[in-house]
């Protein structure tokens, strides 16, 4: 059987790290049921937070997990590498045994998440699985939408089995820890660790899945809570085709 790490940065997301967490866990509860899963822990690491997001994350983990309160990291990619690190000491699995798994606190998983992930690695050979993160709903105009479909269409691959696409979400990233550990992790980069992380492994001649299989649902919003996440990217993709406010003038006098 496999240990598992999972690790979820959050910052300011008390409205939505509550339902995450119950998600994981369902989705760790039904990996053990089958006999995939051992060990497991949910690593929520508190990132600056200005709101009771490590109140209402330790209150829905219970004993399957803990929270990390940080203050001093800089990067997302700090962030996020701190709960694989923090999980991997508390469990203390050998790394070829033991999987990191990485979501977000606005995300949510289906309850075999990570049943899924274990199996698609393991028909693969694969020590990493990279899945796909559709938006929960868009928020943008629908000309936006349409870019953003067109941008995501651009990234599929056919034809290969194990390259089905070229997208990286650190919402639906799975590492074995031996492979983790040997590219030294997320990179203290301030946006784009996912990517950095993928890129390390594929360097180093790390089988990988990338595969439009797996999927978790993420948040649509077009407020950022790190810079050059998601949000930026989705804003980036909508601001053309937004329309201006209407500009608002002082009464002519007369």
């Amino acid at each position: 059987m496999t240990d598992v790490v999972v690790t979820v940065p959050a910052r300011d997301e008390a409205a939505t790290v509550g339902r995450a967490v119950v998600d994981l866990r369902r989705a760790l509860h039904a990996a053990r049921a089958l006999g995939r899963v051992r060990h497991a822990t949910v690593e929520v690491v508190a990132h600056r937070c200005h709101d009771a997001t490590a109140t209402v994350a330790a209150d829905a983990l219970g004993p399957d997990g803990r929270v990390t309160l940080d203050d001093a990291s800089w990067s997302v990619g700090q962030v996020r590498d701190l709960g694989v690190r923090r999980g991997l000491d508390r469990l203390g699995s050998p790394p070829t045994d033991t999987w990191v798994l990485s979501t977000d606190a606005d995300t949510r998983v289906g309850v075999r998440w990570v049943v899924d992930v274990l199996a698609h690695a393991r028909r693969s050979h694969a020590v990493g699985v990279v899945g796909l993160a559709p938006l929960d709903r868009w928020r943008g105009s629908p000309a936006g939408r349409a870019a953003y479909d067109r941008l995501l269409a651009s990234g599929l691959r056919a034809g290969d089995t194990l390259h089905q696409h070229d997208h990286v979400y650190g919402a639906n990233l799975a590492v074995r820890a031996d492979a983790y550990l040997a590219v030294g992790g997320f990179p203290a980069v301030l946006h784009g660790e996912d990517q950095a992380l993928v890129d390390r492994l594929a360097q180093a001649g790390h089988r990988l899945l990338r595969t439009c299989e797996i999927t978790v649902r993420t948040s649509g919003r077009l407020v950022a809570r790190a810079p050059g996440g998601l949000a930026d990217r989705l804003t980036s993709v909508d601001s053309p085709y937004r329309t201006p406010a209407p500009r608002v003038g002082k009464p002519r006098a007369g």
